[in-house]
């Protein structure tokens, strides 16, 4: 059997992750609404296979309306190409030298949009 038959296969809105050509998924990960509105107009105009919208690095990410309101856009400009949202919540971790706390490890929240 070969290494390829083991792979996890990840299905996206009917896009296999792990099976057959490497697909290309590329980030928004602007803060402004503007920037945002036009990266996802470049990436529209690409061949990317997937968009995914980093909502963490986005300004007004803690105004419920705004984020809703924000993923229809995205949709609307990128079409009928998958899209996933990705919140990246880093966890600190104490260290013994006088450095602060950094991030670690991260916990992804990712739904379809």
């Amino acid at each position: 059997m070969s290494a390829a038959a083991n792979r996890p296969v990840l299905t996206i809105r009917g896009v296999e992750l792990g099976v057959g050509r490497p697909k290309v998924i590329v980030p928004l990960t602007d803060a402004h609404d503007s920037s945002l509105i036009a990266s996802a107009k470049r990436i529209a105009a690409s061949r990317t296979d997937m968009v995914e919208w980093r909502v963490d690095r986005y300004a007004s990410r803690d105004d419920h309306t705004k984020v809703v309101a924000m993923a229809a856009r995205i949709h609307e400009i990128i079409g009928e190409r998958r899209a996933a949202t990705g919140i990246r919540r880093a966890t600190a971790i104490a260290t013994s030298s006088p450095m602060p706390a950094r991030p670690a490890l991260s916990t992804w929240s990712t739904c379809s949009i």
